[in-house]
């Protein structure tokens, strides 16, 4: 199960600068079909090897980014993210077929989740996915992984505790909406990432507190923290994914955007709308 928690995700960043593209030919501009001349590849593994040398980039009309991850275990993360600074996170089954010399991608996912089947058309900048049931199109981009050197300096500036320096929870003054009717005294909020990939997260009051664990994983552009809690009997069940926006972070000082939730009976507590976090290393 190992595996399940190594989670990358990109998403197109202006403050990181990706490492020289060497997949794309200098003469068109356009990316080069990876594995295409292999003679002792199949067409559908060619297509698989492609998927994953690169993250894809899907963009909407209604101002969202999704990104995907395609991994040889044979799951898919979808990072979506909204103008909003809202951001969440899937993980789907995918697999490569071909019928009559035609690549077909596959997505199914767990209870809810229909499977979809798209065929597949590499293109200059990216891939062509068209839904074999509506016909509707959708264009992937390829982008190439980021320079590892630059993760792993963010990697090492968030591990550590982080302790919450302002008041961390929403103020309201209504029943219905997230937040505590006044400041609760001793309100708290830290973080703590280490090295081998495991956080806890621990928030509350003065009388209590409530305290979360899980697997952490940065997305290869380093924009995106993805946190997935597990459950204290079974550390390999992932009960909840939350996303955090790096909006800041250097070796004494971070700064999250992100949505706070609590389950359970404080839920609509300690909690928050989408904000900024700002925490020092303690």
């Amino acid at each position: 199960m190992k595996n399940v928690f190594l989670f990358v995700w990109t998403l197109l960043m202006v403050q990181f600068s990706f490492a020289t593209n060497p997949s794309t030919t200098p003469d068109t501009g356009c990316r080069k079909f990876t594995f295409q001349n292999n003679n002792e590849l199949s067409q559908a593994d060619k297509f698989r090897l492609d998927l994953q040398n690169g993250t894809w980039v899907q963009r909407s009309q209604d101002s969202k980014t999704a990104v995907y991850q395609f991994h040889d275990y044979g799951l898919v993360d979808v990072l979506t993210s909204g103008a909003d600074q809202s951001a969440d996170f899937k993980s789907l089954y995918w697999t490569v077929e071909v019928f009559e010399n035609q690549a077909f991608l596959l997505l199914s996912g767990g209870a809810g989740i229909s499977s979809q089947l798209f065929k597949l058309e590499q293109t200059c900048t990216g891939m062509n996915l068209s839904n074999s049931v509506t016909s509707e199109t959708t264009d992937l981009t390829f982008q190439p992984f980021a320079n590892e050197k630059i993760l792993d300096k963010i990697r090492f500036s968030l591990s550590g505790k982080w302790t919450s320096i302002t008041y961390p929870f929403d103020l309201t003054d209504n029943l219905e909406k997230c937040g505590t009717f006044e400041s609760i005294k001793g309100a708290f909020l830290e973080y703590e990432f280490k090295e081998n990939g495991t956080y806890s997260k621990k928030m509350g009051a003065e009388h209590l507190q409530i305290e979360e664990q899980g697997y952490w994983e940065l997305s290869a552009d380093g924009k995106y923290l993805i946190m997935h809690g597990v459950g204290y009997t079974n550390p390999e069940q992932i009960y909840a994914t939350t996303v955090a926006e790096l909006s800041y972070v250097n070796p004494g000082e971070l700064v999250l955007t992100q949505a706070l939730h609590v389950s359970g009976d404080f839920e609509t507590i300690f909690c928050t709308e989408i904000k900024s976090f700002y925490f020092h290393k303690s």
